[in-house]
């Protein structure tokens, strides 16, 4: 940065009042392969995949060091959005190869997801990469996600169903060759970061404008609220259940709704209760 840059960078800018609430809550795993940053105007959630080798490092998972490797990027760094998620691969992928994991055998990969805001005066920059989401609550009653939601998961979900309404009890082994298809395809049909260069083609960045904006949510896929459709999410009801109740009240209804499927079969999913690490942002009115 230049010297006149820097100096410019010092002088304040003005900036919209907002608070905030957080929650970082261990599901029913083993670890908590969520992380939670929380840094003056920077905040980021980061969803470790759990492994589907089983091997630990140092007494923790790959999917644990890879939320946590990234979150420690992004809190000791100024860089842009950008810079601090490619920081963040690259310390992943240093850390694997300290610990001697095979680069080449993809499954072994410490991977996350990634979902992260900086307020910068009337602006919000964001990074998201993988089902870590954002999710924009206007004034006016509408939402939208500036980053869209994939549900890489979807096909997996659709098997899991038709295998529940056929009687089957061992689901998740039935489906373990699928599911390691599409863990293959991270950084080729959906992104994460896990060290390979390819993340960049799935890294999706931007500015938001404050005006109008009520509240922001940064949340891993712990957070979502299950929806009818099979692999999908109740965006709408998660808004709503949000503006009634606030964050905690939404964490409440997906326990709520988890405890009533505790062997995930009417909401297929990969266990009763998934990690979360989530951000609410309120704006002051203007």
């Amino acid at each position: 940065m230049s010297a006149f840059a820097q100096l410019f960078s010092t002088v304040p800018q003005p900036q919209r009042g907002f608070s905030s609430s957080s929650l970082l809550e261990q599901g029913s795993g083993v670890f908590n392969e969520d992380a939670l940053l929380l840094q003056e105007n920077l905040f980021g959630v980061f969803d470790g995949a759990s492994s589907l080798k089983g091997e630990l490092y140092r007494g923790k998972s790959g999917a644990w060091w890879a939320a946590h490797l990234a979150r420690a990027a992004f809190a000791g760094n100024d860089d842009g959005l950008a810079g601090l998620a490619e920081r963040a691969n690259q310390a992943i992928a240093k850390g694997m190869v300290v610990s001697g994991v095979d680069l080449a055998e993809r499954l072994q990969l410490w991977s996350t997801s990634a979902a992260a805001v900086r307020v910068q005066g009337e602006t919000l920059d964001y990074v998201q990469i993988g089902d870590a989401l954002i999710l924009c609550i206007f004034e006016d009653g509408r939402f939208s996600l500036p980053a869209p939601f994939y549900s890489h998961d979807r096909a997996i979900f659709e098997q899991w169903e038709l295998l529940v309404r056929h009687g089957f009890k061992n689901i998740r082994e039935l489906l373990a060759p699928q599911i390691e298809r599409v863990r293959l395809r991270m950084n080729r049909q959906f992104g994460v970061l896990n060290g390979e260069n390819e993340m960049h083609g799935f890294l999706q960045t931007g500015k938001l404008s404050t005006s109008g904006l009520q509240h922001l949510l940064i949340f891993t896929d712990g957070l979502h609220l299950p929806a009818d459709s099979v692999g999908g999410v109740d965006f709408a009801g998660m808004v709503e259940c949000y503006l009634k109740r606030g964050l905690s009240g939404l964490h409440r209804a997906v326990r709520g709704i988890e405890r009533t499927d505790p062997e995930c079969r009417r909401f297929p999913r990969f266990k009763m209760h998934d990690d979360i690490a989530a951000v609410a942002l309120s704006f002051n009115s203007e």
